[in-house]
């Protein structure tokens, strides 16, 4: 990290640079986490990355702890009214859909000239129309990476209703009754072992409790509580250390969709996010500006990254080149390679479609 000057917090938050750090972090654990399994099917037959790496699928956790605190710091301030939460929910829509259908389309492509490509991702039929219109589904969305973007728009669902109240005050209420609900949604599935459609298991889930978590660090931090910066860091950071000393593969195949999952990826990703933004906005402290600008490009690479290792893999099983080192250069290159592309999509497709919807609002208005 690298210290500017100490800086008084405005009453609006504008571009929190650690906040897009953060996001390079988390679309890199991402690569990371997918990596494993071109590692294993387009390897030699034996693994040579770390079992760690399969830890990377806690960028999720944060990206959704980060969603969260945006989702606050971008609405403070704002007025409460129906046309506020309209604005909100178009701006949430143009900024997700268009980059999404983008490539999903690709996937689409893909799965209408060789379908069992596409179908082997997600062991199931798929449904064109809910994958596009990302409606929960029992099956995963054609592009596979969109079912966290499923539980992104429910959130802005939920979240949008919470503008409509009249103060910050009820909207922190609002925040608690909300944790509460899903809490009795998840004792009453446990309890009566009921098999959940797709629709509740979405409104009930654990992750919910991360997006959440992340409203309530906007809340601390539009407070100016940031006392305990350094130490929620090293708490997060030193937390994720041991889980990765610990690794249990058993263990991590039992908290993908539990409480546990929250615990042990949304916690340390909670308490990273309220200390990295504390340190920016209280005492001038950046991470870097390189992780800065991937972060921009964090939507890209979190979209087309599965679609580049997966052709990246097919080229390297047909290489031969596997032997234990080789497979180490090989894979590193592709997370560069993925991290290359996905800054192109931001340059060439992302920002123009961005710049166009946001020209298609201001001619509405």
């Amino acid at each position: 990290m690298r210290t500017g000057t100490v800086v008084d917090r405005p009453s609006h938050l504008g571009k929190i640079r650690n906040i897009q750090a953060l996001r390079a972090l988390a679309a890199i654990l991402v690569v990371f986490y997918h990596l494993t399994s071109v590692d294993l099917k387009y390897g030699n037959g034996t693994a040579v990355l770390p079992a760690w790496f399969g830890y990377g699928a806690c960028g999720v956790d944060l990206f959704f702890v980060i969603s969260g605190f945006v989702m606050v710091t971008v609405t403070a301030g704002k007025p409460r009214s129906l046309e506020s939460v309209r604005r909100f929910l178009i701006q949430r829509a143009t900024r997700i859909y268009p980059l999404y259908w983008f490539y999903s389309l690709i996937v689409l492509a893909i799965f209408l000239t060789k379908p069992s490509m596409v179908s082997a991702w997600q062991g199931t039929e798929v449904n064109v129309v809910r994958s596009f219109l990302l409606l929960p589904d029992s099956a995963m969305p054609l592009l596979n990476v969109g079912w966290s973007l499923i539980f992104e728009g429910y959130f802005y669902l939920v979240f949008s209703a919470l503008l409509l109240l009249k103060s910050d005050r009820h909207q922190r209420v609002g925040l608690v009754i909300w944790a509460v609900i899903v809490s009795l949604g998840l004792a009453a599935t446990n309890w009566t072992n009921v098999e959940s459609g797709p629709v509740v298991k979405v409104m009930t889930h654990y992750l919910t409790y991360e997006f959440i978590a992340g409203c309530c660090i906007g809340e601390l931090i539009q407070a100016n509580r940031t006392r305990y910066a350094g130490i929620a860091v090293g708490l997060g950071v030193g937390m994720f250390a041991v889980l990765c000393l610990m690794h249990d593969p058993a263990l991590q195949t039992q908290f993908e969709s539990t409480w546990r999952r929250v615990v042990v990826f949304g916690i340390p990703a909670a308490l990273v996010v309220y200390g990295v933004v504390s340190l920016e906005v209280s005492r001038g402290v950046f991470i870097s500006s390189w992780m800065e600008f991937i972060g921009d490009a964090s939507y890209s690479i979190y979209l087309s990254h599965v679609l580049v290792l997966s052709l990246l893999g097919r080229i390297w099983w047909a290489t031969q080149w596997n032997g234990p080192v080789q497979s180490r250069l090989s894979l590193a290159l592709m997370v560069v390679v993925v991290i290359a592309c996905g800054l192109l999509s931001y340059v060439l497709v992302e920002r123009p479609l961005l710049a166009l919807t946001r020209r298609q609002r201001v001619n509405k208005t």
